[in-house]
């Protein structure tokens, strides 16, 4: 993490957002706003580059940010999801948002909680894989939901999560996102969302579920981009390619999180099968050539989707298997 303290925290978001929309801001008026003196702000802005945020310089017209950045408010959020701000947490820093609740839930949290982040220093994904998560330029998010059901009852619950994350993406005009199993959104063929389901408490009753999702923005804007070791795509691309306006990070945010506690609301009595035509629609790997590995064995053959409980469905020798296990791997196979 940045070596910053929360009062320190507090001083910089606020000087943030008011360089926030990109506009010349002089040295005087930033320190006559903070009530620090011109070199302070000097010092302050030297922080915020720390973030990967780059601020430009000009005499006689002060200080900008290179490149505007969309900041998250709380209270924006919380109206426009209809949801209750005392159970929304948001960081300008964390580790990740995943093991913040994790966290909480040992000591005790209110049902349903939202974490978010303008930041990550140890964002993951899948079988420990991290995801990189540069300073208010994406969406890094979880939720928090407690299923009465047990484990048992979670079985899709990944695979559903990314058909509602791609139906709101949809709803602004991108279209074309297909769904890999289990967890990833692409477009492309380049990864543009992250999904990393984790639980905890009592796994064969009361069962705590963590959602942490990972979602490009503008990762093109940032220096961070050259540290992901797979194509990669993000929103601003797409807006780019179909011509429409991008929602900002508030709207957006938002409304996933609106469509996602439906979901969670009702997974336990629909179950994954409503949602399974909606996935198969999506699928990445349709009917194509895949390599499954599974405890080091290989198993080759075509895609042939996912059954009813989200499993993993391949045709191998005129055999169709089904793979369920976490520690399945899936990759596109050669012809």
């Amino acid at each position: 993490m940045f070596d910053v303290g929360l009062p320190e925290w507090l001083e910089l978001m606020k000087l943030l957002k008011r360089l926030s929309d990109g506009k010349w801001y002089s040295g005087e008026k930033l320190g006559e706003a903070s009530g620090v003196s011109r070199t302070a702000i000097w010092k302050k802005l030297k922080k915020l580059e720390a973030f990967g945020l780059e601020v430009e310089s000009s005499r006689g017209r002060g200080y900008r940010l290179a490149i505007p950045v969309d900041l998250l408010d709380k209270e924006v959020i919380a109206h426009e999801a209809g949801f209750p701000e005392s159970n929304l947490y948001l960081f300008p820093q964390i580790d990740s948002t995943n093991q913040w609740l994790l966290d909480q839930i040992k000591t005790g949290l209110n049902n349903p909680v939202v974490c978010m982040a303008e930041y990550q220093s140890s964002g993951r994904g899948r079988r420990g894989r991290t995801w990189v998560s540069p300073f208010g330029v994406n969406l890094y998010f979880s939720l928090s939901y407690l299923f009465k059901g047990g484990i048992s009852s979670l079985s899709g619950l990944s695979l559903a999560v990314g058909v509602v994350v791609s139906e709101v993406l949809e709803s602004y005009g991108y279209m074309d996102i297909k769904l890999k199993w289990p967890n990833d959104l692409f477009w492309q063929d380049k990864k543009l969302s992250g999904v990393l389901i984790e639980v905890a408490g009592d796994l064969t009753e009361h069962c705590w579920v963590v959602v942490g999702i990972g979602l490009n923005i503008n990762m093109g804007a940032c220096t961070a981009s050259s540290d992901i070791n797979q194509p990669w795509s993000d929103l601003n691309m797409l807006s780019n390619h179909f011509g429409v306006d991008q929602p900002t990070r508030n709207e957006l945010l938002s409304q996933l999180i609106s469509a996602l506690f439906v979901l969670l609301e009702n997974f336990e009595k629909n179950k994954f099968g409503s949602y399974r035509e909606r996935w198969m629609k999506r699928d990445y790997f349709d009917s194509l050539k895949v390599e499954a590995y599974e405890g080091g064995k290989k198993i080759t053959g075509s895609a042939r989707g996912v059954d009813s409980h989200g499993h993993l469905l391949i045709e191998s020798k005129g055999v169709i298997k089904s793979f369920g296990g976490s520690d399945v791997s899936l990759r596109g196979g050669s012809e």
